[in-house]
Order: C-alpha cells, then structure tokens, then sequence
C-alpha cells in the first residue's frame, strides 16, 4: 500500500461469542484502491462495546469509502422459539462434521431479546434489528464461518 492509494475497503471479522458476558474476537484488513491488502494486526479478544469502539477507530483512521462487517451471529431473528428456516437448512450438513448449530429465537433473551447486545451493535452501524437495510456505507452481513471451512476442505466428512 503506498501513500498514493486510498482506503476502498474496510473489512472486519467479528465472532461475537452472542452474549453480553462473553467476550468474541475481531480482526480486520483494509483494501487500498491499488488492490493490496493490509492487516489491522492479529485478532484481538472483544466484547461488543469493543468491537463497536475499534471498528469506529478504524473507519476514523482509514477512512474507508465502504465497511463490511461480518458477523458470526444470528442479525435476523423473528421466531419466539426453535429454530430459524436456515439452521434447519445447515443443520445437517455442520452435524455430519460433528459442529453443531445454535437455535436462534428471542426466547433466548441474552442472545436475542429486546435488550440484548446484537441490536444495539446492528443499530450503531445503521442496521436495523428487523433487518440489514444499512445506512451509509457500513454493512454487517450474518456469516456462518463453519460453511466456509466445509467448502474450502477444511472441515471434511468423516
């Protein structure tokens, strides 16, 4: 990256770890306009409060023209109870690689009731709780990190 080329991209990786006592890890890159690429240093251990105050630190830094923000959580999240439509679906293939998928419902309050962390997280970027219409040009996108690692060979059928 030289001091020519600007910042496109800001691009975060936030596991959440889902609740508001438990502590995630984040870790990001920039993309410059030349197309390299640069690491914002190893992953760092986070909890909500955190990964929100770095990833604004990081925008103030870069300035980047777009943020991604990809989520290992559930950011849609509409049923009382059981599961969503897409866990069914993943379910069985991650249970054949002896991962197992949570069930996400606002059942589960510290995870994904009124008051719990993801909203406010989702809110802070411009995202509402009943979906990710972002405002601006920060985006969180749900990630399932486990479906990637199956399709890159990392995680093979037994």
């Amino acid at each position: 990256m030289d001091d020519t080329s600007t910042v496109t991209t800001l691009l975060v990786g936030f596991d959440s770890a889902w609740t508001p006592t438990k502590r995630g890890a984040m870790v990001g890159a920039v993309r410059s306009s030349d197309g390299s690429y640069r690491e914002l240093g190893p992953p760092q251990p986070v909890s909500f409060v955190d990964a929100r105050e770095g990833i604004r630190r990081w925008q103030s830094e870069f300035t980047p023209v777009d943020t991604i923000i990809l989520l290992d959580q559930p950011t849609i999240v509409r049923n009382d109870s059981g599961q969503r439509p897409v866990e069914n679906i993943v379910g069985s293939p991650v249970n054949l690689r002896y991962g197992g998928v949570q069930p996400a419902n606002t059942g589960r309050h510290d995870m994904f009731g009124e008051g719990a962390p993801v909203w406010s997280f989702l809110s802070a970027f411009g995202c509402g709780s009943g979906g990710l219409v972002a405002q601006g040009t920060t985006r969180v996108l749900e990630t399932y990190p486990v479906l990637a690692m199956m399709a890159l060979g990392w995680a093979s059928c037994p």
